[in-house]
């Protein structure tokens, strides 16, 4: 109970300091740079199985992309590598079809859900995230074919 009542924000401890030490101590990495697991845990002092160490590289990821347009990509058993363009791209459409799935899924679990025991307002939402699905596959299919991409 002790290490509880020394935590902070609602139980946890906060990711900033760890993050800034990580940018303080690798810098900003340019595309290509592997960045190795073993030399973020010695930096934050925490083990790479540690749920710690997650949060904190997720942070650290985050604000690389937010302040410095990076996107790091894990490296299996090595670490993690800064995208170059076309791998950027692959890692969007990766995100995008995960995005397209997950709404698929809400909206049929919405479908398929007993109205008769939904009140009126969650009928109306229960019919807009049914809809949902069925929009961006409509969007989808009626986009206006794509012209090839002249350069000067």
């Amino acid at each position: 109970m002790a290490a509880r009542e020394t935590c902070v924000f609602g139980g946890g401890v906060p990711t900033a300091p760890d993050v800034k030490r990580l940018i303080d101590e690798i810098g900003v990495p340019s595309e290509g740079d592997v960045v190795k697991y073993s030399v973020i845990s010695k930096v934050i002092g925490t083990d790479r199985k540690a749920y710690r160490w997650g949060t904190v590289v997720s942070a650290w990821k985050k604000r690389l992309y937010k302040e410095h347009n990076l996107v790091l990509i894990a490296e299996e058993n090595v670490g993690f590598r800064v995208c170059d363009p076309s791998e950027r791209i692959d890692v969007s459409r990766r995100k995008v079809r995960s995005g397209f799935r997950a709404v698929r899924i809400g909206s049929d679990v919405a479908g398929k859900t007993d109205r008769r025991r939904l009140s009126v307002d969650e009928k109306k939402q229960q019919d807009r995230l049914s809809m949902i699905a069925a929009q961006i596959t409509l969007a989808q299919r009626t986009q206006p074919k794509e012209l090839p991409v002249v350069e000067e």
